[in-house]
């Protein structure tokens, strides 16, 4: 395949604005396709409440955490489903 070089901006010209797809950009430095490091990142952003982030018994040290604050109605149906 040929290079080609680009001394400018790309602007698409298509109704749907798409240059490229990212899943065929190819990360020279990784050797890998832009959809090969995504399936590699599947899982690793989860969002819990608090409540459930702290009842984890194991925290994975690869997955980065988001919590939010658990709201009145949330923590009230929680406990009684549970109970």
């Amino acid at each position: 395949m040929a290079d080609i070089n680009i001394f400018g901006t790309l602007r698409s010209g298509t109704t749907s604005k798409v240059i490229a797809v990212a899943a065929e950009i190819k990360d020279e430095n990784l050797g890998k396709t832009q959809a090969e490091i995504n399936s590699e990142l599947t899982n690793r952003h989860v969002i819990l409440s608090e409540s459930a982030y702290e009842a984890l018994e194991e925290k994975d040290a690869d997955t980065i955490y988001m919590t939010y604050e658990d709201d009145d109605e949330t923590t009230t149906a929680e406990s009684t489903t549970t109970t």
